[in-house]
C-alpha cells in the first residue's frame, strides 16, 4: 500500500527517531511506501535533517519536512494546522495514496477531513489520550475560558475521530477497554500495539563499555547509579523521581542520578530543593538517539515515575521498553497504562502502589534485589512484548485490513 503519514512530531526529535522512524523504516522494508508529513524544529532539523533526509532517500520513503512554529502561541498553532492540511491535500489529491495513518489527534484532524473530502480510509493511531493529558498536565487549566474551550472542542473532536476511522490503534489494553465505553466508539478493530524498541540497537552493555562509559561519566566504580531517559514536560515525576534518589543516596552513600536527554541541570537542581541532593549528586548527559544505550549502559537500574490520571490509562512509555532492553531493572508506579502489570509480569523490577516515602524505602530496602536480576533473562522476557518486529508486524496486520 502506499500510505499518507501524518504527524505533528518531528522526525528529527528524539521521539521521531525512537517512535516514528524505524516503524516507517521497517514497514518500507516490508513493500509499504510512503509519503512522510512531520513538523521539525529549526535546531533539531539543523542539526541532523540532513543526515535523516539521506536515510529516508535510502529507504525510498518521500519525507515531506514542514517547519514547526513556536511563536506567537496560539497563531502558530492554527498555522501549523493549515499547514498540515495543505501538504497532506496536495498529497493525497495526486491519487497514489491508498490511506492515511494519522499519528495522534492534530494529524487525525486533517486524516478525518481528507476522508470526507476525497474517500480516503485512515487510521487513528491515537498514542495516548492526548486531551486529558493537556487537561491533566496543566497544559489547559479550566479556570481558563479559552483553554476550556479547547479541551471540550477536542473532545468533541475525539469521539468523532473514533467514530469516523476505520482503524484505531492504542498502546495499551486499558486504552481499549476504556475507548470501548465511549459513546463514539462504533466497533472498529482496536489494535493494541506498545512502544517497541529496535533491539539491534538497544542491548547490554559491554563490560568495556560499562567501564568506558562510567569513567567518561566520572562514576566510581561501585557507585550505583539511577537513570532516568527522556524529557520531563508535565507528566513525568521528576520531585518524586529526585525524592526517592535521596533516599537511595541515604543508603548508598556515592550513588549518582543520572538524567539522560537535553535537561538543564539548574532546572533538575531547583526540583531537588530541599532534598538532600548536590550537583555533584547529578549527571545530565545530552544525547542523541543512537547514543542512548551507550549512556544506559553505565547505569544500574532506572527509573520513570509518571502522574497517575485518567490520560495515563493510555501511557505506554518508551522508555520502558528501551530500559528492558538494556537489561535493567525498572522503578515504576501503578496506575500508568498497562505498565505495572507489565513489570510485575516480567519480573523487571518494583512498582510503587502508591508513591509515599515509606514505599520508596521499601525500594530502597530491595535494592540489592533488583540488582541481582540477570540483566540477559530480563531482556529475553521484555523483548516478546516490546520487540520491533512484533510492533511492525502488527501494523503490517492493520494496513492489510485496509487493503482494498
Amino acid at each position: 500500500m502506499r500510505i499518507l503519514y501524518v504527524t505533528y512530531d518531528g522526525l528529527t526529535s528524539l521521539l521521531g527517531q525512537s517512535q516514528v522512524w524505524p516503524y516507517i523504516r521497517g514497514l518500507s522494508g516490508m513493500g509499504h511506501r510512503f509519503d512522510l508529513i512531520s513538523f521539525e524544529q529549526d535546531d533539531r532539523h539543523a542539526r541532523i535533517g540532513a543526515a535523516v533526509a539521506d536515510e529516508t532517500n535510502v529507504h525510498g520513503v518521500a519525507w515531506h519536512p514542514r517547519r514547526f512554529r513556536a511563536k506567537p502561541p496560539v497563531l502558530a498553532k492554527i498555522l501549523d494546522h493549515r499547514d498540515m492540511l495543505a501538504a497532506a491535500r496536495g498529497l493525497a489529491r495526486g491519487g497514489a495514496i491508498d490511506a492515511v495513518h494519522a499519528r495522534s489527534y492534530v494529524a487525525a484532524d486533517v486524516a478525518q477531513r481528507l476522508k470526507r473530502e476525497i474517500g480516503l480510509p485512515w487510521i487513528f493511531d491515537m498514542r495516548g489520550f492526548w486531551v486529558d493529558e493537556r487537561l491533566d498536565g496543566g497544559r489547559w487549566p479550566q479556570s481558563n475560558p479559552f483553554h476550556r474551550h479547547l479541551y471540550r472542542r477536542w473532545k468533541a473532536k475525539e469521539q468523532g475521530f473514533v467514530a469516523d476511522a476505520d482503524r484505531i490503534v492504542v498502546l495499551t489494553e486499558a486504552a481499549r477497554d476504556e475507548i470501548a465505553t465511549w459513546s463514539g466508539y462504533r466497533g472498529q478493530p482496536v489494535s493494541v500495539i506498545p512502544c517497541s524498541v529496535d533491539h539491534d540497537v538497544f542491548d547490554i552493555s559491554t563490560p568495556k563499555d560499562r567501564t568506558q562509559a562510567r569513567a567518561e561519566l566520572e562514576v566510581g566504580g561501585d557507585a550505583v547509579v539511577l537513570s532516568y531517559l527522556g524529557s520531563i514536560g508535565t507528566v513525568y515525576l521528576l520531585h518524586q523521581m529526585l525524592v526517592l534518589f535521596a533516599r537511595l543516596k541515604a543508603a548508598r552513600p556515592g550513588a549518582r542520578f543520572l538524567l539522560i536527554g537535553w535537561h538543564d541541570l539548574q532546572a533538575v537542581l531547583a526540583e531537588a530543593a530541599g532534598l538532600d541532593i548536590s550537583a555533584d549528586d547529578l549527571i545530565v548527559q545530552h544525547s542523541e538517539h543512537a547514543q542512548v544505550p551507550y549512556w544506559l549502559g553505565a547505569a544500574d537500574l532506572a527509573i520513570a515515575l509518571r502522574r497517575p490520571s485518567y490520560s495515563s490509562l493510555g501511557a505506554s512509555p518508551t522508555k520502558l521498553a528501551e530500559y528492558l532492553a538494556c537489561g535493567l531493572p525498572v522503578v515504576v508506579n501503578d496506575r500508568v497504562g498497562d505498565v505495572a502489570r507489565i513489570v510485575t509480569r516480567l519480573e523487571a523490577g518494583a512498582v510503587l502502589r502508591e508513591m509515599t516515602e515509606s514505599e520508596m524505602d521499601s525500594v530502597v530496602a530491595g535494592l540489592d534485589q533488583l540488582l541481582a536480576i540477570d540483566r540477559t533473562a530480563l531482556r529475553a522476557r521484555s523483548r516478546a512484548l516490546h520487540d520491533l518486529p512484533a510492533a511492525l508486524a502488527a501494523y503490517g496486520a492493520v494496513y492489510d485490513g485496509l487493503a482494498p
